[in-house]
Formats: C-alpha cells, sequence, structure tokens
C-alpha cells in the first residue's frame, strides 16, 4: 500500500503543477486591467449592522482622493 501511497502523491503533485504553469502562462498573456476594483461583504443589516455601517464608512473614507 505504501508504494500506491507514492503514486497517488507523485500523480497529485503532477496535476498541481500542470495546473499552476498553465493558469501562470494564460494569465501572463492577458492584458493588464486598467482599473483595480476591491470589494468586501458588508452586514448592513441585522445584528451587526452598525459594525457593518462603520466598516462601509472606513473603506469609503479610504478610496477618496487625498489630493485634489
Amino acid at each position: 500500500m505504501e508504494g500506491a501511497a507514492k503514486i497517488v502523491v507523485a500523480v497529485v503533485l503532477a496535476a498541481v503543477l500542470l495546473a499552476s504553469l498553465s493558469s501562470f502562462f494564460l494569465v501572463n498573456g492577458a492584458e493588464e486591467p486598467k482599473v483595480v476594483r476591491f470589494g468586501c461583504a458588508l452586514s448592513l443589516s441585522g445584528e451587526l449592522e452598525k459594525t457593518g455601517q462603520l466598516y462601509k464608512e472606513g473603506y469609503e473614507l479610504w478610496i477618496r482622493p487625498t489630493f485634489p
């Protein structure tokens, strides 16, 4: 059973490596985005509404331009 486990591990590692390399080449060939978007999940209702609103205000303050 020990030899079969090594084969399974080797196959899984090979699959992960192949997936990593293919995604690397697909991403590098793409055009760079001109806009970067950030997102998050906020609780704006329910038990955590007050905390979610505070986070929302903090994020809105963060995205304001610093210089005119």
